[in-house]
């Protein structure tokens, strides 16, 4: 039962992993475009995980 929970944990955190990749990838792409509205949109879901990148990136806005 401890293997089961330790991979459904090792997968969970992959998971989260890259789609915060993907969301910071959006971000960067939507900003480089000057599209600013879908930047801060993935700039807020990289915050919701939890991700200093998210932080980061939404203090360009401010």
């Amino acid at each position: 039962m401890r293997v089961f929970l330790v991979c459904m944990l090792a997968f969970g955190v992959g998971f989260a992993n890259s789609q915060a990749d993907e969301y910071y990838k959006l971000a960067k792409s939507y900003m480089h475009t000057r599209d600013y509205t879908q930047s801060i949109i993935y700039w807020e879901k990289l915050v919701e995980l939890g991700d200093a990148r998210g932080f980061y990136g939404l203090g360009y806005y401010v």
